[in-house]
């Protein structure tokens, strides 16, 4: 049996934190968010300006870089990986954006086909698509298999975590027979959310920002309510305030011998994959960031409000922006 533990998230919510006080463990695997292979290390869907740059040894974008310091290209795991995934997975299927179980390569077939996908993820099942998507996604799924099996073999352990945080990821990968799932919802205030988002993506609004928050958190009570498999509902506040109490629960629920919480994360060599910049800082405590408080506005407050002020107390969050949650 092939066992998953899948962090489920809206992104700026810690998972990049949890993935490496995970990943610790002596039994865990990982290579971060999973879906990415295809963009970072498939040249057909490789960024240009990425590849330029390695090839003129110029300042390589973070995106472009492994955990380790190396360029993905140039990482002798991640190139151990990706030959192992072209030995195990038809080329028809290394062709398409698989990883993220993108159907097709025409852009508009792969629309239709995700609506579909996400629409059934949403029953709890993933039976009864219709035909040829049936197929197609039965062989992404084997791919996808395929990459779990080649990044466990090369970082070690017999538990793969993923961080790919698409909640109806998770439910594809439980459809297999050999694979057992078991979900991480993890969450963090959606003001905090919000304002880390806003100053770093300056076509995001406020009110953007908390509609999109809000619709990831609905979404994802709405699909692991009809799943009937394991879930561990966990704040981020609530980790950084008692990371070993925490560590401890999620131990436990992933099946894994309580282990050591490190105080500090990122001061082993991980090769992990992501748009967060975190995964790339040097080794740093585990500890809250509450700057946003002296920085959100009152217009701010009042937009989140409007769009996500009652889900955020459901989810035990205090109207008053305090110094402690």
């Amino acid at each position: 049996m092939r066992r998953i533990v899948y962090i489920a998230s809206a992104p700026r919510s810690g998972s990049t934190l949890l993935t490496h006080l995970i990943a610790s463990h002596p039994d865990v695997g990982t290579i971060g968010e999973r879906h990415f292979f295809h963009r970072l290390l498939v040249p057909e869907y490789q960024n240009p300006e990425h590849i330029e740059a390695i090839r003129k040894g110029a300042e390589i974008p973070h995106g472009a870089m492994c955990s380790c310091g190396r360029p993905f290209v140039k990482c002798p795991v991640w190139l151990s990986i990706l030959a192992r995934v072209e030995e195990g997975v038809p080329a028809r299927i290394r062709a398409l954006p698989y990883p993220r179980f993108g159907a097709y390569k025409n852009q508009i077939a792969r629309k239709v086909a995700r609506k579909i996908l996400w629409r059934q993820a949403e029953t709890g099942r993933m039976r009864g698509l219709p035909w040829p998507l049936s197929q197609r996604f039965r062989a992404m799924l084997e791919a996808n298999n395929v990459l779990i099996d080649a990044a466990l073999a090369e970082t070690g352990g017999s538990v793969f975590l993923d961080n790919s945080k698409t909640v109806q990821e998770a439910i594809y990968l439980d459809h297999h027979p050999e694979n057992e799932v078991r979900v991480i919802h993890l969450v963090r205030d959606g003001r905090a959310q919000m304002m880390s988002r806003v100053p770093a993506k300056k076509n995001l609004t406020a009110d953007n920002c908390a509609r999109q928050w809000a619709e990831t958190i609905e979404t994802s009570r709405r699909v692991l309510s009809a799943w009937r498999g394991p879930v561990l509902d966990l704040r981020y506040e609530d980790l950084c305030n008692a990371p070993d109490s925490i560590m401890a629960e999620v131990y436990a629920f992933c099946d894994l011998d309580s282990a050591a919480t490190p105080a500090e994360w990122g001061s082993d060599e991980q090769h992990v994959m992501g748009n967060s910049r975190m995964r790339l800082s040097e080794t740093t405590k585990i500890e809250l960031r509450t700057g946003w408080k002296s920085k959100i506005s009152d217009d701010q407050l009042r937009t989140f409000e409007q769009r996500a002020g009652a889900l955020n107390r459901s989810l035990g969050y205090s109207d008053a922006v305090l110094t402690s949650v």
